[in-house]
């Protein structure tokens, strides 16, 4: 199951944010660099200006009802990358290692093409 996150799981969406990065980035990035990343990508106040934000959304994918991961999406100005107007952009898909292997890598990657598709979205 996919769901949105709302603003109430911040705490939550931070500490899986930190724990996805670390199991994927920690083996190229000391400690110092892996907390300064922290505090500009996944501090409470990033996630809460992000979570606001109109043009973004993010989800959390299911696991036998534990969070395993989660995705954000950007259009318009919230893009990170705003090469074509009519684009609907995956900023973040992470995975908990423990979930890895059960397909839920796959959906998180089809889910924002189909939003993408029903929002009339060229480009993703």
């Amino acid at each position: 199951m996919i769901r949105k996150v709302e603003k109430a799981d911040i705490g939550v969406l931070s500490k899986i944010a930190k724990q996805t990065f670390r199991e994927t980035f920690a083996h190229d990035n000391t400690e110092e660099q892996l907390q300064e990343y922290f505090e500009e990508a996944y501090s409470l106040r990033v996630l809460s200006t992000e979570l606001e934000n109109p043009e973004s959304e993010t989800y959390f994918i299911m696991h036998e009802e534990e969070i395993a991961g989660f995705l954000k999406v950007n259009w318009g100005s919230a893009q990170t990358e705003r090469e074509l107007e009519d684009a609907f952009e995956i900023q973040r898909l992470y995975v908990l290692q423990k979930f890895q292997r059960f397909g839920l890598g796959k959906q998180l990657f089809e889910f924002p093409l189909e939003l993408a598709e029903k929002n009339g979205f060229s480009w993703a």
